[in-house]
C-alpha cells in the first residue's frame, strides 16, 4: 500500500516487488490513492501485471469519511483471510495496516513497513512512528545507516 498517486518514489519499488512476487506465483496486489489517481499508475500497473485494490482509496489529503472507509475495507480484507501480509509504504498507510491488522484478530497476519527516509525511522512527535513500528512485523530499510539508527532506539 501507498497513499500516492505517483508512480515514483515507493511506489515504483512497489510495483516492481509485486510484479517479480507474482511471478514467483504468489497474488500480490497494490493499493494506491484513488481519489487522486495521477501519472496513468493505473496503465502502468496494467503493463507490470499487477492488479491495483481500488477499492481502497489511501488518499495523502486524511479526510475522515476515507479514512473509515480504508479502515473497515481493509479490516473486512484481511478478516477474510484474502491477504497473508500487509506491506505500507507511508505512516498513513501503516497505521492503516496495524489498525486492521488488530481488527481482524489473525495472528497470521503480518504488517510490514517499509522505511524509504531517516525520519521513517525516527521517533516522531509523541513519538508514535517507534510504537507503531514496534508493533510491525518487519520493517525494511534500504540503508546500513537507517538500520543502525533504528537499533539504536530499540535498544
Amino acid at each position: 500500500m501507498v497513499s500516492s498517486s505517483s508512480r515514483t518514489g515507493p511506489a515504483e519499488g512497489l510495483i516492481s516487488l509485486a510484479r517479480e512476487l507474482r511471478a514467483q506465483g504468489l497474488d500480490a496486489r497494490f493499493a494506491a490513492d484513488t481519489v487522486r489517481p495521477g501519472e496513468n499508475l493505473g496503465e502502468h500497473l496494467a503493463h507490470a501485471g499487477v492488479p491495483w485494490e481500488t477499492e481502497l482509496r489511501l488518499s495523502r489529503k486524511v479526510r475522515l469519511g476515507d479514512v473509515v472507509h480504508d479502515a473497515r475495507w481493509l479490516a473486512e480484507l484481511a478478516r477474510t483471510g484474502r491477504y497473508d501480509v500487509l506491506h505500507a509504504a507511508f505512516a498513513h498507510d501503516h497505521s492503516l495496516a496495524l489498525w486492521a491488522a488488530r481488527r481482524a484478530r489473525r495472528p497470521d497476519l503480518r504488517v510490514v513497513r517499509a522505511a524509504q527516509r531517516r525520519i521513517d525511522v525516527t521517533a516522531g512527535a509523541l513519538r508514535q512512528r517507534l510504537w507503531a513500528l514496534s508493533r510491525s512485523d518487519g520493517v525494511l530499510v534500504h540503508s546500513a545507516a537507517y538500520r543502525r539508527w533504528r537499533e539504536w532506539w530499540r535498544g
